[in-house]
């Protein structure tokens, strides 16, 4: 089996970065590995220092294959940070496995991701796959170490080319889609967020790459693969770089078991029931996100 190469975009938080990388280095696999790191650059002088931190801390990474690092001179912002880091590395390997500086994943992280991707790759269906699992309560009968869902995930997530390079990331169709209601129906199978968050990634609201990767995901009616158990966790929220305050909201570390992939798995009814939940809005949000989809038509309609 070829590895994967590993991407991992950062910015300013150098604690949080170096905790990704540590942990990173401790995976199995991690000295088979290539990485490949893009640094973003600063929107100011305030966030200079902090840039530079983290590229002290990036020129002394060793313990992988090789170690690629990219300095952007200015500001990308993290949508197109992604979007070109990853074709850039993609059109050379043919698939990734990647990261963003606030995950700190379990020793089975690259063992695991790279088996994914190795079982997966013939497997047109299957858009990507994640390293992240929601906190829901699985069925008494369901034994599998994966299962299906329609919605990518941007926690520690890898694809390949062809995926990839289907992705339009200008949403051609959008005005079409945000009039249909079947079209809404089958988009929000992975959750009642995501037409509102397309919509916000439309008008300018959100700058994101992971709402359009799930939405040509729903075009080609292609499925995610999850883990049953998380293999790493978010430490972004916690305000420190540290992750021993973070909740398992947010995923956990202590998962350093091999999958095992004995068939194809299956979309399970009862755990996407128990996804979207997780991912539902409030229902006052849903009536705010209601209400911007009519505006938003009606000027259409003008």
């Amino acid at each position: 089996m070829e590895l994967a190469p590993v991407i991992l975009f950062c910015f300013n938080r150098p604690k949080h970065t170096t905790a990704t990388i540590e942990a990173l280095k401790a995976c199995r696999l991690a000295s088979e590995t290539n990485l490949y790191v893009f640094s973003d650059g600063p929107r100011n002088e305030e966030e200079a220092c902090l840039v530079n931190e983290v590229r002290s801390v990036l020129q002394g990474v060793k313990g992988f294959k090789s170690v690629t690092i990219s300095q952007r001179k200015f500001n990308m912002g993290l949508a197109s940070s992604i979007i070109s880091g990853v074709t850039e590395v993609i059109q050379k390997h043919g698939k990734v496995i990647v990261l963003e500086d606030d995950l700190v994943c379990a020793d089975s992280f690259l063992e695991n991701q790279n088996k994914m991707l190795d079982y997966f790759e013939d497997h047109q269906q299957i858009f990507s796959t994640s390293a992240y699992s929601p906190p829901i309560k699985y069925p008494a009968h369901f034994a599998d170490d994966l299962y299906l869902f329609p919605r990518t995930s941007s926690y520690g997530w890898g694809t390949w080319r062809d995926r990839w390079e289907s992705v339009d990331w200008s949403m051609e169709g959008f005005n079409e889609f945000i009039q249909s209601k079947p079209q809404r129906k089958h988009f929000n199978k992975g959750g009642i967020d995501l037409t509102p968050m397309l919509l916000h990634q439309k008008v300018g609201k959100i700058d994101s790459w992971s709402i359009r990767f799930s939405y040509a995901a729903s075009l080609q009616n292609s499925l995610c693969v999850y883990p049953k158990e998380s293999m790493l966790q978010h430490i972004g929220t916690d305000g420190s770089g540290t992750h021993s305050t973070s909740s398992s909201y947010y995923g956990h570390t202590s998962n350093n078991k091999v999958i095992h992939i004995e068939h194809f798995p299956k979309e399970h009814e009862a755990i996407a029931k128990r996804v979207r939940k997780f991912w539902a809005n409030s229902l006052i949000r849903q009536l705010i996100n209601f209400y911007k989809r009519m505006a938003y038509i009606s000027l259409l309609k003008l």
